[in-house]
């Protein structure tokens, strides 16, 4: 039963360092592209323009992602399959 709360922890603090850690990374994106000046007269496309390169960057991290899961599960699938488990009356 530890072992479970463990896991628990462990999947929650993985999400939560990679949800902070994808928002610094797309907002120094577009902070980047933005410039450093926000009174500037190319600041708003350049802000946009940032924008534009986040949201390609996540789609691609999202789309990679999906594959790794798809694939992670089609191997854990096939191994279960093949291999029986075996139950104990306790």
């Amino acid at each position: 039963m530890q072992r479970s709360g463990l896991a628990s922890a462990c999947v929650t603090t993985s999400r939560q360092l990679g949800t902070t850690m994808g928002v610094a990374v797309l907002g120094l994106i577009v902070a980047t592209q933005g410039g450093s000046a926000p009174a500037g007269e190319n600041y708003a496309d350049g802000f946009v323009s940032g924008l534009h390169i986040a949201g390609l960057a996540s789609g691609i991290a999202t789309l990679a992602g999906a594959m790794l899961v798809s694939l992670s599960a089609r191997t854990s699938g096939t191994s279960a399959a093949k291999s029986p488990r075996t139950h104990s009356a306790a």
